[in-house]
């Protein structure tokens, strides 16, 4: 699921520390998803601060393209879910050089909406 994108800074290659803020993506239909609005770590609970898209696989770039491929949508989840932090994607924004996207796997209890 989408959590957000960090300004590429500094020396961050690829993975932002945690703790580094979240910000939106760019229109109004990729907010920052969690509470706390900062990268987590493998392993944290958070909570869903807008109701998301789940998809069967993470997104990946294929080769010699520019844009990411995301999986079939599974159903969505409601704000205020709690989840856990299975594991973290990144993946250059390639409307935006400047930025980097945060995707991650995450486990719940809740039951997915349908789509």
């Amino acid at each position: 699921m989408w959590l957000g994108r960090v300004k590429k800074e500094g020396n961050i290659k690829l993975m932002p520390p945690n703790g580094t803020p979240l910000i939106p993506g760019r229109g109004s239909n990729q907010p920052v998803t969690i509470i706390p609005e900062t990268v987590p770590s493998k392993g944290q609970k958070v909570y869903l601060s807008t109701t998301v898209n789940i998809r069967d696989m993470a997104p990946f770039i294929p080769p010699h393209q520019n844009q990411y491929i995301t999986g079939d949508r599974l159903g969505s989840l409601k704000s205020g879910t709690k989840i856990v932090i299975l594991d973290l994607q990144t993946h250059i924004d390639s409307s935006d050089l400047n930025y980097i996207m945060v995707w991650a796997s995450v486990w719940t209890q809740e039951v997915l909406t349908p789509p």
